[in-house]
């Protein structure tokens, strides 16, 4: 077991150490090393919440990857390159150090807004778009791009609606 990873030989599953849930389990950490986004170069993924602890475990995925430990590693990229061809949203996950990390871990061009409304109340949501809106962690550019471009670009019939969309998050 390396890293909540069972390293023997055949087994692509992730175990929890001492029988609590490790941290590394989940669908981003499923998906990379059971090899599914290799095999699923054409889909478009997008990680809710900033792919929740993926990008805070990259670290730990590319010690995995240079031990080369979970079988299949030939047929796929490493958990850094994959996570720079991903797509990450800013639901609940919109703060200066989660950009930050987003920035560092997958480049922020792979960036886009979410906020879960209306399952967030709407407060929320508009405050969310406000940091986004003002965060020095953004460039104007990139902002613009966070706050629709990206998605618009990833999702072409999005590029229509984005005008119809902005009343929802205007401050009331």
């Amino acid at each position: 077991m390396i890293g909540g990873m069972d390293a023997s030989p055949g087994s692509s599953s992730v175990r929890a150490p001492a029988g609590g849930r490790a941290p590394e389990r989940g669908c981003g950490c499923q998906l990379h090393y059971s090899s599914t986004f290799a095999r699923t170069p054409d889909v478009k993924y997008i990680f809710a919440h900033a792919g929740g602890t993926v990008p805070y475990l990259a670290g730990r995925f590319g010690i995995i990857d240079e031990m080369r430990v979970i079988p299949g590693a030939e047929a796929r990229a490493t958990a850094a390159e994959t996570f720079r061809r991903l797509y990450w949203d800013t639901a609940l996950s919109w703060g200066d150090p989660v950009l930050h990390m987003l920035r560092d871990v997958v480049g922020i061009d792979r960036v886009v807004f979410g906020s879960d409304y209306p399952y967030l109340r709407r407060d929320l949501a508009v405050a969310c778009r406000s940091h986004i809106e003002t965060s020095p962690e953004l460039t104007g550019s990139e902002r613009t791009a966070v706050l629709g471009g990206t998605a618009a670009k990833l999702i072409p019939r999005l590029a229509s609606l984005r005008s119809k969309a902005r009343h929802v998050f205007s401050r009331p």
